[in-house]
């Protein structure tokens, strides 16, 4: 047991009380619990609520600021774009990114795109792209996508083809295995 120290002039002259170490509470406290029970408490397929939370129930917190909202809407947005015309700079960005929708990648055609179906068309298409970035077809984002793709294509392109060489090698070496005996 501890006992604590006085902290100023005035608690010193106080009775002193003991405080409980947390290893002196649990030993004080470790008759008073109910034993759990082992294992899992409930059957399986069987809950303390069976019917649980019904669908679309919403959360009480929500249903209050929603409620919250609908009443008091209007005045927010106006307090909002009063704060932005001051100049707070935070609801300035929040009203901004909140008003304006989200961009969306943009098609791009890219003049001289060949499908890949080899190795070679690899270089053919990087080439491509590398033209379409020096004409300003292309923003530096895209083509980090555009090259990320190419190289799952190439990849891909690869192990097929080294698939195709593995079964060549194997039907020669059959051949020559047969041939041998």
């Amino acid at each position: 047991m501890r006992v604590a120290k006085p902290r100023s002039p005035t608690d010193s002259m106080r009775p002193k009380t003991p405080t409980l170490a947390p290893a002196d509470v649990a030993v004080k406290t470790a008759g008073k619990q109910r034993p759990r029970p082992k294992g899992k408490p409930f059957p399986k397929g069987k809950s303390g609520n069976p019917s649980g939370r019904p669908r679309g129930r919403k959360n009480l917190a929500t249903m209050i600021a929603a409620t919250m909202l609908e009443t008091e809407a209007a005045d927010l947005v106006k307090r909002a774009v009063k704060m932005a015309n001051d100049g707070h700079e935070g609801m300035l960005r929040f009203l901004i990114d909140k008003a304006l929708p989200a961009a969306r990648p943009r098609p791009v055609s890219i003049p001289g795109l060949v499908p890949v179906r080899s190795l070679a068309d690899v270089g053919k298409v990087m080439d491509a792209i590398v033209r379409a970035v020096g004409e300003g077809l292309l923003a530096p984002d895209e083509v980090s996508q555009l090259v990320g793709a190419l190289e799952v294509m190439r990849r891909t392109v690869e192990s097929t083809e080294l698939e195709v060489r593995i079964a060549e090698l194997s039907d020669q070496l059959a051949k020559l295995m047969e041939g041998g005996r």
